[in-house]
């Protein structure tokens, strides 16, 4: 799982065995390992609620997606979830996507759990 933050939005991206997890029902987690020992969790839950929500502490964001929704959406053709949580003062966007391949490939990363770019059929005409 990827995860990208600028300023108050958060951007999660799957890969489809992570997806699959979500699917049945069970967590993704990941973790970004630092000097010294710390590290940052950071994990995509399903829970009984509403809405799209994320919590921060300490070492870890938490985000969670509603159940019906988020197993429609791992199950589905549709790309992206995505929701807003007031702030104090603003609101965190917060985006869960399908994560695709490169339209160019990247020397060292592997795509091979990544689902296909539909930008790249279009151009390769299948």
């Amino acid at each position: 799982m990827k995860l990208r933050i600028v300023d108050d939005s958060l951007r999660l991206r799957l890969t489809r065995s992570e997806v699959a997890l979500i699917e049945r029902g069970l967590p993704v987690e990941s973790h970004t390992h630092f000097p010294g020992g710390q590290a940052l969790t950071y994990s995509l839950v399903l829970a009984d609620r509403d809405r799209i929500s994320a919590s921060f502490e300490t070492t870890s964001i938490e985000v969670s997606l509603p159940r019906g929704v988020a197993l429609r959406w791992a199950g589905g053709n549709d790309v992206s979830l995505h929701g807003e949580q007031p702030l104090a003062h603003g609101v965190l966007r917060i985006l869960v996507e399908k994560d695709f391949t490169c339209v160019e490939p990247r020397d060292g990363e592997d795509q091979t759990d990544l689902y296909p770019n539909p930008k790249t059929s279009s151009v390769s005409g299948t």
